[in-house]
């Protein structure tokens, strides 16, 4: 049999590949690019934001009372924006 040409019963079921030509065992080299493409934006995202967090905490503690104290929420708006792409990157079709 050449490539793509259909194996099995016609209308039943089989536990052949349906095309013969094809790789069903693994998925096309894109698909794993972009998970491991959403997996690094969520990861990234979720580092940006605790270390807004924690560095907020930090200058937090620092000051004194009636003194002035930095709240960092730059990274972590762009890390819960970057968390929240990666996880649509992920669900992507």
């Amino acid at each position: 049999m050449g490539g793509g040409e259909p194996v099995g019963r016609p209308g039943g079921l089989s536990s052949q590949p349906m095309y013969s030509g094809g790789n069903y065992s693994s998925p096309p080299p894109q698909v794993g690019s972009m998970n491991a493409k959403a997996w690094g934006g969520m990861g990234l995202g979720a580092l940006l934001t605790v270390g807004g967090i924690v560095a907020t905490m930090v200058s937090y503690s620092s000051a004194g009372p009636n003194e002035r104290f930095t709240v960092w929420w730059g990274p972590v708006l762009f890390g819960v924006i970057t968390f929240f792409g990666g996880v649509a990157a992920l669900f992507k079709k």
